[in-house]
């Protein structure tokens, strides 16, 4: 599992790509999957005891591109 701290959002444009926007929310997270123009983002969530790098839970966010920025959607 990568842990991280920004991504990088890209467009296929098919015979290029094209950087759009970044990812950085204020907490650790990785990306799932695209499902449905969805990015689904995986919040880690550390309790009191777990290990470093080792959350015991997550929270999903939902995210869709709206022009050139992420906009998340609330559930």
């Amino acid at each position: 599992m990568i842990v991280g701290i920004e991504a990088a959002v890209y467009l296929n444009m098919g015979s290029t790509v094209k950087a759009i926007t970044a990812l950085s929310p204020d907490y650790p997270f990785h990306i799932q999957s695209i499902k449905e123009n969805r990015l689904i983002v995986v919040e880690e969530v550390f309790d009191e005891n777990d290990s470093p790098g080792f959350p015991s839970k997550g929270k999903l966010h939902y995210f869709v591109l709206n022009g050139e920025s992420l906009q998340e959607i609330v559930e």
